[in-house]
């Protein structure tokens, strides 16, 4: 009787979807037949109504292969409309290749934008939006310093016209772009320019909604980066309000994944996949939702890997650390299926992440059970991420992807190249250190683990005393926190003979005089060190 009930349910959930899907399928019809007719009776009238209607399709549910299909419709209609109207239809494309198209589609969509700019000098709201989509452009190829320049400029232009319902969202995208360089206060100066802009509107439609939502969301990921997890929790709270009041389930499942890479790095690893599992309930369309799927499930693979660490307070080596290989399997399974979507639908700037990681996870599957085609696999995928982020301008996967192939040869004994790699690090990317100051800390600490087992102690530590800092001074996360690295410090300092180990830590005191917390953990390391003295002398072995 209860399997029959089962069973009956079952088939009404599976036939309600169909209804749904539908009716789905007929709006979008209707919609399509009824923007045609209205541009065939009257190409400027219906121009009109078409453009509200797409672009609020295009921004509001992002269903972007209908929204395509809509483009084509008015391409037809294109030699009709007057120079206005074809120059919104130009912005209108130019939007959705920042939406869709590949990196050498958007390369030569921002050449042709820039030659359009000289021909607008005199006509500031197309300036405008000319310079909106080349930041929005410039942003997707990861050139954050020129797409702030330009969004920039746009700003200036809708502040002088007094353009208050574009206001919101301009100085949003100005804010994301300090973010990215980590210019983290004027990245809130302008998330909020923005949200008292936005207030200042009495009534919000549910454009300026979306927008102040985000808004929310963007502070929300702001203050967790700043380790600020209370005001991070309450703006991403806000900002799923929002959404949820205009029904937007694909940017509350954006929000979602926001809270949870927070979440992620914060170490609260059950809360994350909750959240996550959560986004990725509201997905029901692969089609139209693929970069919320990629990311979610890149997040569940980094959430599962960090999550699999089996803690060994005694380990003093990185080689040592164990994985439950079941939760390293899910997180396999989780970053190989948001692959596989990146690769189906050309999400090209997901990839040098997805390729770094899965390729970490890769290499520690093969490790730990002896996989050398597994570990192969794993240089294979981790030196296209490198050349991936290279291509695509993301220094922060070509910087770590980088760092990883010191970590991989590290932990295979291969140590002869690390040095290269450390030498390639500071000629190609010193220009990054400040922001990308985890992984250049890394990048020293491996190097100094590769003299620790050396027993060139003195070496070891001078890098140590270099590397730490710059991993305090992020905080880092999962296997790379700096709780991690200072507890595999500690370890090795233990394996010392005393004498040495107290000459060692005074020389990182000395070196780290300017850092309070690290000063105190000296202090710290050197008394258990008396401690140990008064037991018996510890030797490396």
């Amino acid at each position: 009787m209860e399997v029959q009930r089962y069973s009956d349910d079952s088939h009404k959930v599976a036939n309600i979807e169909f209804l749904i899907e539908e009716v789905k399928q007929l709006r979008e019809f209707n919609t399509t037949r009824w923007l045609w007719n209205a541009l065939y009776a009257d190409p400027t009238i219906g121009f009109e109504n078409w453009h509200e209607v797409t672009d609020r399709i295009r921004r509001q549910s992002k269903k972007f292969g209908f929204v395509n299909q809509l483009l084509a419709i008015a391409k037809q209609f294109e030699t009709e409309l007057n120079p206005d109207q074809k120059f919104k239809l130009i912005i209108f494309e130019s939007k959705i290749v920042h939406a869709l198209k590949d990196k050498r589609t958007k390369e030569n969509e921002l050449v042709k934008l820039e030659g359009m700019l000289s021909d607008q000098s005199s006509n500031s709201s197309h300036q405008a939006d000319i310079y909106n989509v080349l930041g929005m452009l410039n942003t997707k190829l990861h050139l954050y310093a020129e797409a702030l320049k330009y969004q920039q400029e746009c700003l200036s232009l809708v502040q002088g016209k007094k353009l208050s319902y574009a206001i919101p969202a301009v100085a949003n995208l100005v804010g994301y772009l300090h973010r990215q360089l980590n210019n983290f206060q004027e990245a809130e100066k302008y998330y909020k320019l923005g949200w008292e802009a936005a207030m200042e509107i009495d009534t919000p439609d549910k454009g300026l909604t979306q927008v102040m939502a985000s808004i929310q969301n963007n502070l929300g990921f702001l203050y967790g980066q700043q380790k600020d997890y209370v005001k991070a929790e309450q703006c991403f709270k806000a900002a799923i309000d929002m959404w949820s009041s205009v029904e937007s389930e694909r940017e509350i499942a954006n929000a979602e994944i926001a809270s949870a890479t927070i979440l992620v790095d914060n170490g609260n690893y059950v809360k994350a996949k909750q959240l996550l599992e959560r986004a990725l309930s509201r997905c029901d369309n692969e089609e139209n939702d693929n970069q919320i799927l990629c990311r979610a499930y890149f997040q569940l693979g980094l959430n599962q890997w960090f999550s699999a660490e089996v803690v060994n307070e005694a380990v003093w080596d990185v080689t040592q650390v164990q994985w439950d290989l079941n939760v390293l399997s899910l997180a396999q399974n989780a970053l190989e299926k948001s692959l596989k979507l990146a690769e189906k639908y050309g999400l090209e700037e997901e990839l040098p992440g997805i390729l770094h990681q899965i390729a970490s996870v890769y290499w520690h599957l093969g490790f730990q059970t002896g996989d050398r085609t597994l570990q192969d696999q794993a240089l294979k995928l981790n030196d296209r991420s490198y050349q991936t982020s290279l291509e695509y301008n993301d220094m922060r996967y070509a910087i770590d992807s980088l760092v990883g192939k010191a970590e991989f040869d590290y932990y295979a004994k291969a140590y002869q190249h690390i040095s290269d790699y450390a030498q390639e690090l500071s000629d190609r990317f010193q220009s990054y250190q400040n922001i990308h100051t985890l992984y250049f800390g890394r990048m020293l600490r491996i190097e100094g683990d590769v003299a620790f087992q050396q027993a060139n102690y003195n070496f070891a530590f001078s890098k140590y005393a270099q590397g730490i800092p710059q991993i305090f001074q992020h905080g880092g996360f999962g296997p790379y926190s700096i709780k991690h690295e200072l507890n595999l410090l500690q370890k090795k300092i233990e394996r010392l003979p005393i004498e040495l180990s107290k000459t060692l830590i005074q020389q990182l005191k000395s070196q780290w005089k300017d850092h309070k917390a690290l000063k105190e953990w000296c202090d710290q390391q050197m008394f258990l060190t008396r401690i140990r003295a008064t037991k018996q002398p510890s030797s490396h072995a």
